[in-house]
């Protein structure tokens, strides 16, 4: 009766379905900005290494693990190992993927009788706060 009267109710997103669809928009924003930095024909400098730096880190990919990809990345085009910006990408993102696929070597510690802290990590606009 109600859907007649006021037609047909929306059927909102999940929660997964939100989460998709933020973590697709990020990658989809960080390939562009990556892309815009690295363009085709473009030197391969300190310049071009810094833009990508500032790329990552406002991408929140974090400024440690951003130095730690920025130095080898810096240390190969110092020494000439990099000879062009399809090599550039494919370093950048065998980087990532092995700090990403890296084996936790540290368990978690449950301690009882003390608080504990809690990390929630996750895309922007997900839903964390709630």
């Amino acid at each position: 009766m109600i859907q007649t009267l006021f037609g047909s109710l929306e059927q909102q997103p999940s929660f997964l379905d939100r989460m998709k669809e933020a973590v697709s928009r990020t990658r989809e924003n960080l390939a562009e900005r990556i892309d815009e930095v690295v363009s085709i024909g473009k030197e391969i400098d300190r310049a071009t290494l810094d833009d990508l730096e500032a790329t990552l880190i406002g991408a929140d990919l974090g400024t440690a693990t951003t130095h730690e990809v920025l130095d080898k990345l810096r240390d190969k085009a110092d020494r000439k190992q990099i000879k062009n910006i399809d090599e550039l990408k494919r370093l950048l993102k065998g980087e990532l993927l092995a700090i990403l696929t890296a084996a936790n070597t540290q368990p978690v510690q449950k301690v009882d009788g003390t608080p504990e802290v809690i990390l929630v990590v996750g895309v922007n606009g997900t839903g964390k706060t709630t």
